[in-house]
């Protein structure tokens, strides 16, 4: 299935450490498809987070997120602890501003 073929790409995508960007319209299925992903890790070499954003969601905030799951290794580095990688969803990056009418579309 369609389904089937996006987790095998996403997988591959992963382990050859390439971001993948996942758009389409409204309700078609694409947070669920990432998380279901992220939960498909081993968490014993993965550090997963979700980052949900909105048209409030200011630079720092998003920062301070990503920071959470990480460890600061020397000087700005940051990183996961031990070997593992760090898997992140940023969900609704796109909507980083409100309309005229001072919602989201």
């Amino acid at each position: 299935t369609e389904t089937v073929a996006l987790l095998s790409l996403m997988t591959y995508l992963h382990h050859a450490r390439h971001p993948t960007m996942l758009f389409g319209p409204s309700g078609g299925g694409k947070t669920a498809l990432a998380r279901y992903f992220l939960s498909s890790l081993d968490p014993e070499h993965s550090v997963t987070a979700v980052i949900s954003t909105n048209a409030r969601s200011t630079n720092p905030e998003i920062q301070s997120a990503l920071e959470v799951p990480l460890e600061l290794k020397s000087g700005r580095l940051y990183a996961p602890s031990g070997t593992r990688l760090a898997t992140f969803l940023i969900d609704d990056i796109h909507l980083a501003s409100e309309d005229s009418f001072g919602d989201q579309p």
